[in-house]
């Protein structure tokens, strides 16, 4: 599967299977905001903190879950699935050269690993999806892309606006 950047705004689509799964649109360029339908649900992320370390998750206006950068370097994410229960995945980055990432649950079970990919030719940000296996539902799994590939972007920004 591949997560491709749209031009605009610098929102993202999941490709699989040459079709189009799902649309992430921000609310400006310079926003943190981003919103997606997943199903039947408008999921919402937004800046909970002025540092950025904090957003919050909001599935048709009720809070949903939070994710959290912490000090070490790993990116904690906290959400309700389909079922209403209460999950907990953590975000970790494998090196620091060529970067990409593992999510992995609370029972410490890989859930799947992305792989930033960028081309100068297109200017474009595109995110290779690995290893993923089956334990969770689609929709969960399609709302823990979202999640990761947000947050994977906002580490980027971060990490660029250090560098200059």
């Amino acid at each position: 599967m591949l997560i491709v950047s749209t031009s605009g705004k610098k929102g993202f689509h999941l490709e699989g299977n040459h079709q189009i799964g799902l649309e992430v649109v921000y609310k400006n360029w310079f926003s943190n905001k981003a919103a997606a339908a997943i199903g039947p649900n408008l999921i919402e992320i937004g800046q909970l903190d002025m540092w950025g370390n904090r957003f919050k998750i909001w599935s048709n206006g009720e809070e949903k879950g939070l994710i959290h950068f912490n000090w070490k370097g790993s990116i904690k994410i906290d959400f309700k699935d389909f079922w209403g229960i209460d999950r907990f995945f953590v975000l970790k980055q494998k090196s620091i050269w060529k970067p990409s990432y593992e999510l992995w649950d609370e029972q410490d079970n890989l859930i799947f690993s992305i792989k930033p990919i960028y081309s100068w030719k297109r200017l474009k940000q595109t995110f290779e999806i690995s290893d993923i296996r089956p334990n969770y539902h689609d929709i969960t799994l399609t709302e823990l892309t979202y999640y990761s590939v947000y947050t994977i972007k906002i580490r980027m920004q971060k990490k660029a606006a250090a560098a200059s």
